[in-house]
């Protein structure tokens, strides 16, 4: 009760030095464009160089999930595939299902380069190469 009448104090002394000013009841409410998953997504995605690598291979749940993303999912539920679009590779579908803990794709998929069961160390290698160029 004691806040609501400070509140509307305040809001009559902004009236008296304002008077021309659009009041917050008058304003249309702004639009909600809050997308949930990408603002938090570091805080539960894993890191996509970390862990194993095992590519998804028809029969795997992975492949199964993976297969249904890319032929199905991206165009009946674009927003389950946050940076992906309907050209990006299946290995990209595969890294998003490791990165967000799916239990049908527990490993990450391999680089160019590596072979089943190589383990990653959770930092980009291309930002590495980078670095060192500088």
């Amino acid at each position: 009760a004691n806040n609501t009448k400070r509140i509307e104090a305040l809001r009559a002394l902004f009236a008296d030095k304002f008077p021309n000013q659009t009041l917050d009841e008058d304003m249309p409410s702004p639009p909600c464009d809050f997308n949930f998953g990408m603002f938090y997504k570091e805080f539960w995605y894993k890191a996509p160089f970390s862990g194993p690598c095992k590519d998804a291979v028809e029969g795997d749940d992975c492949y199964t999930m993976v297969h249904w993303g890319t032929s199905e999912g991206i165009y009946s539920h674009p927003e389950y595939y946050p940076g992906l679009s309907a050209s990006s590779p299946a290995s990209d579908f595969q890294e998003l299902f490791y990165m967000q803990g799916k239990p049908e794709c527990p490993f990450r998929p391999c680089r160019p380069g590596e072979t089943e069961g190589d383990v990653g160390d959770a930092s980009d290698p291309e930002a590495e190469e980078e670095g060192a160029s500088k």
